[in-house]
């Protein structure tokens, strides 16, 4: 990225888009490969003999010792236990396509440019045609002179194209370097054998044990996690209207045609990400962000109470949370906290207090 250049105009990227890229490299991909390690760990134990084989080789590679880059050659068999996992459970399990130009699809499916179509990539990977017996767990697929056997497109967990996933490699090497630290440490057993895989499909957030936390936090059901749903999805929908009446909805849509908000939306990273003014330290927080998981009181650093009034340790407010229904930081009702000055003012007390705190 420092030295490439585009082929036609010869200009490279910029030092703010290089941090940027490197950002999405390095952070990007953490729940798909926490989901990814998840899905191994449990295949492996369904498939006693796999685990088997996988420990005999890690322990004859690594030892006691601990896994060095000139090892990862030689636990061959954990990667293909990885490509494997990932081949019955892509943890990014759908990908879009669209036609440059009109066409008909195996002379039955018209399609254009403005058509958007998704490929499940479960059922890519569950071709009877490519894959003998698909649902089986099988590592030797991916065997080096196997995988060479493989239809081109067969295989596509990172996605598709020249936008595929840009941390491929540094995801596989390192799911591959705590799998097989993980079998080199551990003896794994199965605490329920009886128990069958469920699959929760989510984007970073994970509502259900979100609103789990959060009743636990004052001893009480007192979050209904279908109303909590219902909710999001009703005001997702109102979002997406342009023709919505209400009137919390009207502003925020006609503040976003002004040419402030516009501006703000499109302004310069704060310097505070620049690496030139100091170390940026993350502090571990748990912060709501949405007025529809509010429904506490805050005060005016985000902090939230409790049913008994007290504070409740590391749970702050900031954007929306604070300004609706907390009425903390910006009163009731307020759309400040709906928009980027309203979020990092929020944020930013809340930060603050944390910093207190710690």
């Amino acid at each position: 990225m420092l030295e490439g250049r585009d082929p036609e105009t010869g200009e490279g990227l910029s030092d703010e888009n290089i941090r940027y890229q490197m950002v999405t490299f390095l952070i990007a991909g953490h729940e798909t490969t926490s989901g990814l390690l998840s899905f191994a760990l449990y295949l492996l134990l369904k498939n006693p003999k796999v685990l088997e084989k996988a420990r005999g080789i890690v322990d004859e590679v690594l030892g006691g010792e601990r896994p060095q880059v000139e090892d990862l050659s030689k636990l061959r068999y954990v990667e293909q236990i990885l490509q494997e996992s990932l081949r019955l459970w892509p943890t990014a399990p759908a990908f879009a396509l669209a036609p440059k130009e009109p066409t008909t699809l195996a002379g039955r499916y018209p399609v254009t440019p403005e058509d958007a179509l998704f490929v499940l990539t479960p059922m890519l990977h569950r071709d009877p045609a490519v894959w003998d017996e698909p649902e089986a767990f099988r590592p030797e697929r991916f065997a080096p002179e196997t995988a060479q056997t493989l239809p081109p497109n067969a295989w596509k967990p990172f996605g598709n194209g020249m936008r595929s996933c840009i941390g491929r490699g540094f995801a596989l090497q390192e799911a591959q370097l705590v799998l097989s630290m993980i079998l080199q440490r551990f003896d794994l057993t199965m605490a329920d054998p009886g128990y069958k895989l469920e699959v929760a499909e989510t984007l970073t957030l994970n509502l259900d044990d979100l609103v789990a936390g959060m009743n636990a936090l004052v001893d009480n059901d007192r979050l209904s996690l279908d109303g909590i749903r219902a909710e999001i999805v009703a005001r997702d929908r109102e979002m997406a209207n342009p023709f919505c009446k209400d009137a919390q909805v009207m502003g925020i849509h006609n503040a976003r045609k002004s040419l402030g908000d516009k501006l703000v939306r499109t302004a310069k990273s704060h310097e505070l990400l620049d690496p030139a003014h100091g170390p940026l330290i993350a502090v571990r927080l748990n912060i709501l962000t949405r007025k529809t998981l509010g429904g506490f009181e805050t005060d005016l650093d985000g902090r939230v109470f409790g049913q008994n009034g007290a504070i409740m340790p590391g749970l702050y407010a900031a954007g929306e949370a604070s300004g609706f229904g907390g009425g903390g930081v910006h009163g009731y009702r307020s759309l400040e906290g709906t928009f980027l000055g309203g979020c990092l003012f929020s944020g930013r007390q809340a930060g603050r207090a944390a910093a207190r705190a710690a």
